[in-house]
């Protein structure tokens, strides 16, 4: 793999053949390369094409040269991993038997074989992106119905704590919140790597870090930003002597057999109360940013149960509030949908606070939008207006937002005349309160009363509780609108990849006529088709059915793709064939729980005016030869790629092709096709549906209208598994001369 901007490569996967050694290559798995004085890979980033060398070439630098020499490698290969015009990697092929030269075709090939690995590996980067994205929210949900329910502050501490370690697939780590008075931060619930923990540490839930003269707390107050600590000996984070018996350098903030830190601040309103330490107990690994964004997540949710904590301490007499305000919480925060989190917070309000009316105010730019409100006789009147997003003393939401602090005003039209003018004239009652969100103003609420002085500090209070909640939610759902819109682009950039990989043009063949239409349940699926070319003027098509959808079984739809073309140069039969993709793909396929179901068919050049056919199938419905005004399927069969029979065998049927025959590919997307009624497509309108169309429309028309039958069937129920049909037919026999 290739890190573009950091100018770093790593081995991603290590393959060895079966006669060398592993010990000889331990440690080059995980390894890290630069180009610097590395000629080769120079030479690959300039050109961008394969290249090879020797041992013996003068021109490379001595650290290949002395790579080569540790490994026995008489002669590499290195072809540039390409995608979206951009080198994402290379991959290598060392030969330690002996000095080789590649002919063109094999450096053709190469290039295929990397340009196919960098699309698996950008596929499957992104799945893993996908797959962490789902892990994150999962998380987060966790925590949101936790904050939800009815748990006591530590078990909300506990499983904030608990969630964030295991999406980063951590054992250790603890939350800590400060005791200003007495210089002191507290250890309130700790988890400890049970692998690597140490009962001689004096370090504990209840565990007391001095904070006077402290590096690490020092810089979380100057900042109010979260601290990676990539090496918690290095002298820069020494804490002051005398250190406590056992403790180490930093004064207690890492573990006996801590080597990094993540340190991220819990802030409650503008105040930072405590934190979140995280701990990375392994060698040579330190925190991405993404550990990072979903600590501050965290931290704001951790900080929202902290200040529920202490109005439920300030507030006894109002604990019927409160227990309203975390009802509220719930359901401001039960949509990711921009319009609905709006809603809620609007219907919301009105339980926790009276008003007439209120506007709900998001920072864009340099402006500030009124994107809602609720209670003003012309809503379209107030809806859309604009303030200049900088410090203005005429105008109450604008210092609001500036002090990040709640603005009361008990009459406001007196100290700002123009709310009484329309449509604020009904105004007397003003409440300002800012929406933090990770420490930054997003927006306002205002909230008004037609009687002046109708607020007081229990309503600010109460208010600002609320807006902490709906600053959450809010920018979670501007974000997840976001995340939406970059997750729809980066799927329509998988689907323009997946369906490049399907063939482009009708293949041209003497006598014999195909095309090919799919239709995916998703916008990338695993169904498949290919066409190609073999020895002695034969042809060969597929067709495919990677079990599942969407990514997943699109990645292997790639995967089946190339392992075809891996396979065919030597021309080999149907079942041969199928044979050898289940020897390739088994293992992979077994590891991830799926199976492939692929039809194989090869046509022979044309003899004494017929053409025969071979059909090898595994996991696929037999397709359907439409001859003489006749329709049968044809007697082939098999189980998919990946079952885990021993010997499994595919069998060949031969068949011959009188010309006008007409031969239909289909996946069992089609059969299997539900109305809204539950009821099947099945075999016998497949049937109807091949003789409705006249044998003399073209191949095109054929599949398109078996495809639109299949549709119009299942009417506006979800399309719930992808369809795919092949054509072919046998065209006359042009007279000789």
């Amino acid at each position: 793999g290739w890190n573009q901007s950091d100018q770093l490569g790593h081995v991603e996967v290590l393959l060895l053949d079966d006669d060398a050694s592993p010990d000889i290559y331990q440690g080059l798995e995980n390894r890290i390369f630069t180009p610097k004085d590395r000629p080769a890979l120079q030479k690959l980033f300039t050109e961008e094409t394969p290249i090879y060398f020797h041992l013996d070439d003068e021109w490379i630098g001595p650290a290949e040269r002395q790579d080569m020499a540790r490994f026995h490698c008489y002669t590499r290969l290195l072809a540039p991993m390409r995608s979206k015009n951009e080198i994402i990697g290379w991959v290598e092929l060392w030969d330690t038997r002996q000095k080789r030269l590649f002919s063109p075709n094999e450096l053709r090939l190469i290039r295929i074989l990397a340009n196919q690995a960098a699309v698996a590996l950008e596929n499957a980067r992104y799945l893993q992106r996908l797959h962490h994205t789902l892990e994150e929210t999962t998380a987060l949900n966790e925590v949101a119905r936790a904050l939800a329910s009815a748990q006591d502050t530590q078990s909300i501490i506990s499983t904030v704590l608990r969630e964030y370690l295991q999406v980063l697939r951590l054992r250790q780590g603890y939350v800590i919140l400060f005791d200003f008075n007495r210089k002191k931060g507290i250890i309130n619930t700790l988890l400890e790597d049970p692998t690597t923990a140490n009962t001689a540490a004096p370090r504990g839930e209840g565990f007391q870090i001095d904070l006077r003269n402290n590096p690490i707390f020092t810089r979380l107050m100057q900042t109010r930003r979260p601290i990676v600590i990539d090496n918690v000996r290095d002298p820069a984070w020494k804490a002051p002597a005398p250190l406590p018996p056992g403790a180490d350098p930093t004064g207690g903030w890492a573990g006996p057999n801590t080597r990094a830190l993540l340190i991220v601040p819990i802030q409650i309103l503008s105040d930072i109360q405590g934190a979140i330490v995280v701990e990375q107990t392994q060698p040579h690994r330190t925190f991405e940013r993404s550990a990072i964004t979903l600590g501050q997540a965290m931290a704001d949710q951790l900080s929202i149960a902290l200040q529920k904590t202490h109005l439920y301490e300030m507030e006894h007499l109002r604990r019927q509030q409160a227990e309203t305000l975390r009802e509220v919480s719930f359901i401001v925060g039960s949509s990711l949908h921009l319009n609905e989190v709006l809603e809620h917070i609007l219907d919301q309000l009105g339980r926790v606070i009276k008003y007439d009316s209120a506007a709900i105010h998001l920072v864009e730019g340099r402006y500030r939008r009124i994107i809602a409100g609720r209670g003003f006789p012309i809503p379209e009147q107030v809806i859309g207006m604009t303030f200049p997003n900088k410090l203005d003393e005429s105008e109450p939401g604008s210092i609001a937002i500036h002090t990040r602090q709640p603005l009361v005003i008990g009459d406001v039209q007196t100290l700002y005349p123009q709310f009484a003018d329309d449509p604020h004239r009904h105004i007397h009652s003003w409440m300002g309160i800012p929406l933090i969100a990770r420490d930054k103003v997003i927006g306002l609420i205002s909230i008004d009363r037609r009687e002046p002085n109708a607020y007081d500090e229990n309503d600010v209070n109460l208010a600002l509780a609320f807006a902490n909640q709906v600053a959450i939610a809010l920018e979670n759902a501007r974000l997840y609108e976001l995340e939406v819109r970059q997750w729809e682009r980066e799927l329509e950039i998988a689907r323009n990849i997946q369906q490049s990989m399907l063939p482009q043009i009708v293949p041209q063949i003497p006598g014999l006529e195909v095309t090919g239409r799919i239709l995916p349940a998703r916008q990338i699926g695993g169904d498949f088709f290919h066409f190609f070319p073999l020895k002695e003027n034969r042809f060969g098509l597929a067709i495919g059915d990677v079990s599942g959808k969407g990514i997943p079984a699109a990645l292997f739809m790639s995967v089946a793709m190339t392992a075809i073309d891996a396979q065919i140069g030597d021309s080999p039969g149907p079942g041969q064939l199928l044979h050898r993709l289940q020897r390739t793909l088994f293992n992979r396929l077994r590891e991830n729980k799926m199976n492939i179901g692929i039809q194989v068919a090869v046509f022979d050049p044309p003899s004494a005016g017929a053409r025969r056919m071979t059909l090898a199938s595994a996991g696929m419905i037999s397709p359907v030869l439409v001859s003489q005004n006749t329709c049968r399927y044809l007697p082939v069969s098999g189980l998919p790629l990946g079952s885990p029979l021993p010997g499994l065998a595919f069998n060949e049927s031969t068949i011959s092709l009188a010309p006008g025959s007409i031969i239909i590919f289909a996946s069992d997307g089609i059969v299997e096709a539900r109305n809204e009624a539950g009821d099947l497509f099945g075999f016998n309108r497949l049937e109807a549906t091949i003789r409705d169309i006249s044998p003399s429309r073209n191949v095109e028309t054929i599949a398109e209208h078996i495809i639109s039958s299949a549709q119009t069937f299942t009417g506006k129920a979800e399309q719930s598994d992808d369809m795919t049909v092949v054509v072919a037919r046998v065209l006359p026999t042009p007279p000789a001369g």
